[in-house]
This record gives structure tokens, C-alpha cells and sequence, in this order.
């Protein structure tokens, strides 16, 4: 499912920072079903609607911050970011990188340290003001009782969502964020990106048989159903890279495109060129500026080929205000 996709099939719902930020329909149905199950309960109060909203909002909220984490490592290591999507079983970011694995692995690794900060700051307020639950308890087993404001509720939602969003992405399953690092990581040892990607689908098969084994027995709770259908998804995208790879077109899904420049399992990458022996000091700073620039130079390149591909397909009103003014920057530089 491509950006374009959710053009129609989702409402956008606003933009920060010139990325644009929709809500798929399947969420928007989720929620009002949750709103109507709530309404038929004959013992619910307005109360009780207030304190779903509130949770149900603590949940957007903390999905668009893991998003916008993994926005933010893409700008930081020379990429841009198009769209944030917001649907069921959380979030996608999609976002445009260098094809290194250093950059793939930052961009991967943006969201959950969002997660982690939030857990620092939010944690801090439930232990240490009077912002947190009446109830007390340990910080992993807040609860917010029906008395607690709404501030309260929102910070109990936002912590444990945040949690479980951290836990989940963590686990080293393709396509979340921890299967990604995984794959980076491997991608930057082995240098073969082909070789890495088949090695992190079957890491990844065999975390889902234990992540499905768990939530069959039970320890799992309230989250059973959303590792089950994490576990779908993830062995449907993970297939779906591994059948690519076999068919020699290792292609991106999940917002990270690693389309081009991959086209054989044995391809490796590009091996750096062999320094003189001892160099001196100022020769190895004037050798690793002008490898610098040459690395920058490739990616600028490769970048403005996707965009241009895209113009191609889409028109030129399909760029973003930061594609605009990237295009503008490159041709000045490479003209």
C-alpha cells in the first residue's frame, strides 16, 4: 500500500511540519465502535465517555510521537518524510533515506527513543506530582481509578501505550522498528543487504512463534489480540520481502524504500577506496572530507532520481513543500 493509497482511503487530518498527517478508516470505525459499545452499556455515564476519549486520545497522541521520531532521524541523516498515517495497529511513517545502513538504522531506531524520553517525562510526572493516579502502585502497574481527573487518565493512557508501543517495536520482527535495526545492523556487517534482509525474516519467524506461543498461554492479558494480528502482519510482510528477494527485487514496504540500487543477493557495497599506507595526519582528514562529499553527492543524487521518478507518475503537485525546496537546493549544487 503506497502513500497515495490513503488518499482514499483515509481523511487527513492536518500537517506538521509539511508532513501530512492522515487517519485511516479502519481506526476511525474502530473508534466509533468503541464509542457505540460504550453507548449500549446502560450503566455508562457521561463520565464514562470522557474517560475513553481521553484514553483514546493518549493512544493518537503517543503513535504520531513514535512517528514523528522516525520523521525526524529521516531529516537528520539527509532524508525528508512525506506522510504520517494513522491506522489500527498504529502508525506509519513514511519517510525517504539514504540507502546506507547507518541511516536505515537511525531512522528505524527515531521512534522507539521517542518512546523512551516520553517514558522518562511522563513517568517522572505519575511518580513525583500530584498528577498521579490516588491509587499509587508501581510505576508499570499504574491504573487511573474512576475518580482521577482527566489529566491523570490522559498521563496513565499515554505511559501505557507508550510501553507497549516500545515493547512491541523493540521485538526484532520485519517490518517494525526492531526487525529494521536488526536488518541494518546485519546490512552494515555482512554488506549485503540481501543477505541481511533473509536473515531478519527468519529471525523474525521464529520471534513470532514465540510472540504467538505467549499470547496463547495467556501472558500476554489484554493484549492477546493485538499480537495476533501483529504477528499476521508482520509474517505477511516479512514473506512478502523474503519472495521479493527471491525474485531479485528487494523492494521497501511499511514508508522505507529500498527500491533501487539492490539487485542481487551477492551484491555488496560499494567497497571504500584503499588509503596510502601511514598517511599523515593531514592526509587522512583531506581522504575523509572528499569520501564525505562523495557519499553526500551519491545520496543527493539518488534522492532526486525518486523525486523526479515521482513528478513522473504523480505530477508535480505531488511533492511536498521540503521536496520543493530540496529539488530547488540540488539543482543549484549539482548544476
Amino acid at each position: 500500500m503506497s502513500y497515495s493509497d490513503f488518499k482514499t482511503r483515509g481523511v487527513r487530518i492536518g500537517s506538521l511540519f509539511a508532513i501530512g498527517i492522515w487517519v485511516h478508516w479502519l481506526l476511525l470505525l474502530l473508534v466509533a465502535y468503541y464509542f457505540y459499545d460504550l453507548y449500549v452499556d446502560r450503566a455508562s455515564g457521561p463520565r464514562d465517555f470522557g474517560i475513553l476519549a481521553t484514553h483514546l486520545f493518549a493512544t493518537f497522541v503517543i503513535i504520531l510521537l513514535h512517528e514523528l521520531g522516525h520523521c525526524y532521524a529521516a531529516f537528520r541523516v539527509g532524508g525528508g518524510a512525506n506522510a504520517i498515517v494513522l491506522w489500527p495497529l498504529g502508525g506509519l511513517a513514511y519517510c525517504d533515506a539514504p540507502r546506507t545502513p547507518p541511516a536505515q538504522f537511525w531512522v528505524a531506531a527515531g521512534g522507539p527513543l521517542v518512546n523512551v524520553a516520553v517514558a522518562i517525562v511522563v513517568g517522572l510526572l505519575l511518580m513525583f506530582t500530584p498528577l498521579g493516579p490516588k491509587s499509587g502502585g508501581a510505576l508499570w502497574s499504574f491504573r487511573a481509578s474512576y475518580s482521577d481527573g482527566f489529566v491523570t487518565h490522559f498521563l496513565v493512557g499515554l505511559f501505557d501505550w507508550n510501553l507497549v508501543l516500545l515493547i512491541f517495536n523493540l521485538l526484532p520482527v520485519y517490518p517494525l522498528d526492531g526487525g529494521r535495526m536488526l536488518q541494518a545492523v546485519l546490512w552494515g556487517r555482512s554488506g549485503s543487504f540481501g543477505q541481511a534482509s533473509l536473515r531478519t525474516v527468519w529471525v523474525t519467524r521464529v520471534t513470532l512463534v514465540v510472540v504467538i506461543v505467549l499470547a496463547l498461554l495467556g501472558p500476554l492479558g489484554n493484549y492477546f489480540w493485538f499480537a495476533l494480528m501483529i504477528g499476521v502482519y508482520a509474517y505477511w510482510h516479512s514473506e512478502q520481502l523474503r519472495l521479493s528477494l527471491m525474485n531479485a527485487d528487494e523492494g521497501g514496504a511499511f514508508g522505507y524504500d529500498f527500491s533501487r540500487g539492490h539487485t542481487s543477493l551477492d551484491r555488496t557495497m560499494p567497497s571504500r577506496p584503499e588509503r596510502p599506507k601511514k598517511p599523515s595526519f593531514l592526509e587522512r582528514r583531506r581522504l575523509k572530507k572528499a569520501q564525505k562529499e562523495r557519499e553526500r553527492a551519491v545520496q543527493i543524487r539518488a534522492r532526486v532520481d525518486d523525486l523526479l521518478e515521482k513528478i513522473s507518475q504523480e505530477g508535480m503537485q505531488s511533492l511536498s513543500p521540503e521536496e520543493r525546496r530540496f529539488l530547488e537546493e540540488a539543482s543549484k549544487g549539482l548544476g
